[in-house]
């Protein structure tokens, strides 16, 4: 069961690479900084809800999100990611690409679920101040993330 869930994924993600593309280059040539990013806000919650994921809009801010979708008791999937540019210089950090992954991965695990070969969930979060706080090492928002989520330390 396994090995068909990982080749169902593994497929799924290559029937959808064209539009996985454009939705990275949608990014790319639509730079938006940090907690103003309303324009990729809006296309990626789109793609998601396109593809049958239930999804929160403004997920505890005007530009964050969280995509979801469930079949059954299971293992809980968080994949987190972000689409933020930098002031000037657009998309050079590559975060349109760390959004397209998350997404492809996200799509890949809800092909899974949907066809019956794993039971759980998956979601996708994209919360700006979460990332940033984590970055800058902030413990409030480190212990918000660890209450909400069951992050995991690797």
């Amino acid at each position: 069961m396994a090995a068909a869930a990982k080749d169902l994924a593994a497929s799924y993600i290559d029937s959808e690479r064209e539009k996985l593309k454009d939705l990275s280059l949608a990014l790319w040539n639509n730079p938006e900084v940090g907690f103003e990013e309303h324009k990729a806000h809006q296309t990626v919650t789109d793609f998601f809800e396109e593809r049958g994921f239930t999804v929160q809009r403004e997920y505890r801010l005007p530009t964050a999100f969280r995509a979801e979708f469930t079949n059954g008791a299971g293992p809980n999937i968080c994949i987190i990611c972000e689409y933020d540019a930098l002031p000037e210089i657009g998309h050079a950090c590559g975060h349109n690409l760390i959004c397209e992954a998350g997404v492809a991965a996200s799509i890949a695990v809800k092909a899974a679920l949907a066809a019956n070969l794993i039971t759980g969930k998956v979601y996708l979060v994209l919360n700006d101040v979460s990332l940033v706080d984590i970055r800058h090492n902030s413990e409030c928002q480190v212990q918000y993330l660890e209450e909400e989520y069951s992050i995991l330390y690797l």
